[in-house]
């Protein structure tokens, strides 16, 4: 499972940094407009992980969900710290990453069971 995993994360990263960098400068406005959802979005992930870990899931959608939240929270503080700092290719790099971490969450998902209660 891991190895899925692993492939998802890096097949991922790759493909959408390549189609990120085409309009890195249309995704720098986006991006450094828009705090405030990306904000909410990393609440919304984390109250996602503490849902998972509440419910009982698989272990591998706790562990990838935790690692995204972690992850999410980490990068979102230091892009927000220096943002006036950050270059157009560091944006489509960080972009690609939160997109690699999605694309591994929703791998662990439809590799598992989802139980909602």
């Amino acid at each position: 499972m891991l190895d899925s995993l692993i492939v998802t994360m890096v097949w991922t990263f790759n493909l959408s940094a390549l189609t990120l960098s085409q309009r890195a400068d249309l995704l720098r406005q986006v991006v450094l407009w828009s705090w405030n959802l990306v904000v909410v979005l990393v609440f919304g992930e984390l109250a996602w992980a503490f849902w998972a870990l509440w419910t009982g899931q698989s272990e591998v959608v706790c562990v990838v969900s935790c690692w995204m939240g972690l992850n999410l929270l980490v990068t979102v503080s230091a892009a927000k710290r220096y943002a006036s700092t950050l270059t157009s290719g560091q944006l489509v790099l960080l972009c690609s990453w939160w997109l690699a971490l999605l694309a591994t969450l929703l791998r662990a998902l439809c590799a598992t069971d989802l139980r909602w209660t």
